[in-house]
């Protein structure tokens, strides 16, 4: 059964949430046919392959906590306990690890029930941002100042009159007299 294998590896592979209730529905039957997972401690001649289950569910459960952090900064812990399908304490357990084997940068402030996935940036970041910020604001002021003195030089080039001067203009009339 490679193409249910391939697919399973797919889905780690994408930044897309893995509901583990559906992974063990859709993959579990194929999977618990080998001797490498069990699903129930004791079953298998095979001691590590209930271990072995219980990592998949790790892992399934740690690439949900990238995914998450990838596209949250900030999220209340009873949305994240929702889309990780764990409880709240398990939910913690998870992103503690993540943290201490520093595969993410999390802070968990439990007053407010929320957690934080956006670094602290240090002050020569926000200095450099701001300075590139700036040079990209004063090259556009200076373009638009270049615009217009072009458009004043246009207008003046076409004034009415086909573009004669004052001059010529009295000119014509003095000889038209």
């Amino acid at each position: 059964m490679v193409p249910e294998d391939a697919e399973l590896l797919r889905l780690f592979t994408v930044h897309e949430l893995m509901r583990w209730p559906e992974v063990a529905r859709v993959f579990g039957p194929h999977l618990l046919s080998t001797d490498v997972f069990d699903s129930a401690p004791g079953q298998s001649a095979d001691p590590q392959a209930h271990e072995r289950w219980q990592d998949l569910r790790k892992r399934v459960i740690e690439h949900n906590v990238r995914v998450i952090a990838k596209y949250y900064t900030r999220i209340r812990m009873d949305r994240l306990t929702e889309l990780l399908d764990l409880t709240e304490d398990e939910t913690e357990k998870y992103i503690s690890e993540l943290v201490t084997a520093k595969t993410v940068y999390a802070k968990i402030d439990r007053p407010a029930r929320v957690v934080s996935f956006a670094k602290p940036r240090d002050a020569d970041d926000i200095l450099n941002e701001w300075s590139f910020n700036m040079k990209s604001l004063l090259g556009l002021l200076e373009r638009i100042d270049h615009l217009i003195t072009k458009e004043e030089m246009m207008a003046r080039i076409q004034q009415p009159g086909g573009g004669k001067s004052k001059k010529g203009k009295e000119a014509k009339k003095a000889a038209a007299r």
